[in-house]
């Protein structure tokens, strides 16, 4: 065997034993039954089942949030971006026409409330404090209780790193900070995440 195929082989090992391992609290456990998707981030895993429940386990396999939604996506503290199956639209695809299910987005506390409506077409990950969102297709940014911090204004817009978020106006890139402020202006057609 040649020595790529070797480490190849030898990666798949180690992510099978650590996918085994990090499974073992699923096993023979009536909260997981019927489960669709797991996965582990931060110490926590977010567990996705068939029923359009969803619920967080802490490394020892006790439940933090309880939550009723198609997904979790991300967390931070007690809040939680979650996915919700919205009904149907149909859809034009190969000369034939079927209906595709249109989800929708928005956060809930550890308690199943909403802290914002369920109606944003997408919600990412939180980076220092504050999570992009969009709507009607425009982006803008919430904080973790739900407030518009930075105003629906944006083509695009990327996580904060390092304080800046770059964001798109019109067809130019620019770099905002926290409070919406443009710190490098709209005039590059190109631009990468900020790092320092």
């Amino acid at each position: 065997m040649k020595k790529n195929h070797i480490i190849a082989l030898a990666l798949l090992v180690q992510f099978l034993t650590a996918q085994v391992q990090s499974a073992s609290i699923y096993k023979d456990n009536p909260k997981t039954d019927r489960l669709i998707t797991y996965r582990t981030y931060d110490s926590v895993t977010y567990v996705n089942r068939l029923d359009d429940t969803a619920f967080v386990l802490d490394k020892n396999g006790d439940t933090i949030a309880n939550l009723t939604c198609r997904t979790i996506e991300d967390h931070l503290g007690d809040t939680f971006v979650v996915m919700i199956p919205k009904g149907y639209m149909r859809q034009l695809y190969k000369h034939r026409i079927r209906e595709i299910e249109k989800l929708r987005y928005g956060l809930k506390d550890n308690y199943n409330h909403e802290l914002t409506s369920m109606n944003y077409k997408y919600i990412g990950w939180f980076s220092e404090g504050l999570v992009v969102a969009v709507k009607r297709r425009k982006a803008g940014y919430l904080d973790i209780n739900g407030n518009v911090v930075i105003p629906f204004k944006y083509r695009e817009a990327e996580s904060f790193s390092n304080g800046l978020a770059k964001v798109k106006k019109g067809r130019r890139y620019g770099y905002i900070d926290k409070t919406g402020k443009t710190v490098i202006p709209f005039k590059r057609y190109q631009a990468t995440d900020f790092k320092k």
